[in-house]
């Protein structure tokens, strides 16, 4: 059988990824042409920068020469303060040595007290006499040299303070002098220092207004990398994408033809015609038929209703009736032959069929309270133990079914995404399996679906439920083919594989798809 891949398809997705390409070559010129305006507005900026350095050199050397004018003026405003305080102290010494003169004039002008005649004196009173006048004017001429030298001091002071007033007044109209022409070099330089502002304030506008465009430009080329790195992203994902789709289709052929191989040597291997009405098609559903806690999609329940026209179908699951009824039952064309589908939740320990136009329940097996009780602690108590705990979970973790007890390890409200990480290898449900059947030895404990392990009566599995089909509907277990993912040891579709049944393993519902597709053909 020849299957043809789509072609148009994958000719629709290569002109995509050419378009995209396109493009991404327009935005790199775009780019280029962005980057090359931006180097050059670099440039320019770095010119604006030199001057702005320039710029501040000068107002800083203004600033020191400011600084220069204002030490200056309070130099020359303590040379005055000195000049009044020296005027004031000459002032005072001047009055001191006019009281000196005063006093001296005074003494001079004083009358001498007469002394006695010389011819009225003894000669030892002559002779003393003539001493002591002689001492009295060699006393009174160097008394007068005293202060002919005292006055002749004062006045060289009086000369020397002058000449030192002389001095500080020229001193003082010098810097005078120098105070206005420092003045008006500081008037000028704070003109200059004005236009210099003016100036500086003027090239940071420009400055700012380029770094604006620069800002602009690079905002732009960084918009344009990143929508580059954004396109060339999605056509990687695009040709992953393709590649990947072309694997898929690949194996897919490949298990469509392996399956039909498979079907058409189970047909074959019984040696007498079948009847049709007896063959039934069993199935898995999560995983199997549907996506974990899904309902089924359009295309399984066509290719259901065709089966239904040339077999009789089951479908056996942990799953308890209300999720059977949203998963499968309302998923069914008009067109289905519904008296010929069994559903089987809770692993079979229930059976509806379709009756008078409504689904009736064939039989129900129910857990009691002690053994339910039971059940509930062991989950609790296995969990701890294992410390598989996940951070966040999705609605209830476990689920009475009547007859099954299912823990969702992430709850039954979980993501498709979530669960499909959570235990892929089915490594985690492995360890907690192992610790509830030292707790329960008295039960069946099997794993299921993405997340789940359920629990039932012990014996209780798919190949139980399979066997009370065969009870309850009459249909052998030699004419029954069963189709499901988890066809392996420790695996809740493995039993019946185990019961001799002739079964096929399917990775997921694409590939039930195929299997659906493959008995239908052999059975028309």
């Amino acid at each position: 059988m020849q299957i043809i891949g789509p072609s148009e398809e994958n000719d629709v997705k290569h002109q995509t990824i050419e378009k995209l390409l396109d493009e991404n070559a327009e935005l790199n010129a775009q780019l280029a042409a962005s980057k090359n305006d931006l180097q050059t507005i670099q440039t320019a900026l770095n010119g604006f920068d030199e001057i702005v350095i320039d710029l501040t050199t000068t107002k800083d050397e203004l600033e020191e020469t400011k600084q220069e004018c204002l030490s200056l003026r309070q130099e020359r405003e303590t040379l005055l303060a000195q000049l009044e305080e020296q005027q004031k102290m000459f002032q005072e010494k001047e009055k001191e040595f006019q009281d000196q003169i005063a006093v001296l004039q005074k003494a001079l002008a004083k009358p001498v007290t007469p002394r006695k005649p010389l011819w009225l004196l003894s000669k030892s009173d002559e002779s003393r006499q003539v001493v002591n006048n002689k001492q009295s004017t060699e006393n009174f001429s160097q008394e007068i040299n005293n202060l002919n030298k005292q006055v002749q001091d004062l006045q060289d002071l009086v000369d020397a303070k002058d000449s030192a007033l002389g001095h500080m007044e020229d001193g003082k109209r010098k810097a005078e002098q120098e105070a206005i022409r420092l003045g008006n070099e500081l008037t000028m330089i704070r003109q200059v220092n004005l236009n210099s502002d003016a100036s500086i304030a003027s090239r940071t506008a420009e400055l700012e207004s380029s770094r604006k465009v620069s800002n602009h430009f690079m905002a732009t080329s960084e918009q344009l990398s990143r929508e580059n790195r954004e396109l060339a992203t999605q056509n990687r994902a695009l040709e992953e994408f393709i590649t990947s789709k072309d694997l898929e289709l690949r194996d897919k052929e490949i298990l469509c033809q392996a399956l039909y191989e498979d079907i058409f040597r189970l047909q074959s291997s019984h040696s007498e015609p079948r009847n049709v009405n007896s063959d039934t098609s069993t199935f898995d559903l999560d995983g199997t038929l549907a996506e974990s806690k899904q309902p089924l999609k359009e295309s399984m329940g066509e290719a259901l209703a065709d089966l239904l026209s040339v077999a009789n179908v089951a479908v056996i699951s942990g799953g308890d009736w209300l999720q059977f009824k949203k998963q499968v039952a309302s998923r069914l064309p008009t067109r289905a032959d519904l008296s010929r589908l069994w559903l089987m939740p809770t692993t079979g320990t229930k059976l509806y069929t379709h009756k008078n136009g409504e689904w009736q329940a064939v039989y129900t097996e129910l857990f009691s309270d002690t053994e339910r009780k039971n059940i509930l602690e062991a989950f609790e108590a296995s969990l701890e133990a294992t410390g598989f705990k996940p951070e966040k979970t999705w609605g209830n973790r476990i689920e009475d079914r009547g007859s099954q007890i299912t823990f969702s390890a992430l709850g039954q409200e979980a993501p498709i995404s979530e669960k499909e990480h959570w235990d892929p290898n089915f490594v985690k449900r492995k360890v907690i399996q192992a610790d509830l059947r030292k707790r329960l030895p008295e039960l069946s404990i099997n794993m299921g679906g993405a997340t789940s392990i359920d629990i039932t009566q012990k014996g209780v599995d798919k190949g139980y439920g399979l066997k009370k089909l065969c009870d309850a509907s009459g249909i052998p277990l030699s004419s029954m083919i069963f189709i499901g993912d988890a066809i392996f040891p420790g695996g809740n579709d493995y039993p019946a594989k185990e019961l001799g049944l002739d079964t096929v393993r399917v990775k997921d519902p694409d590939g039930t798809l195929a299997a659906i597709a493959g008995i239908v053909a052999c059975l028309k």
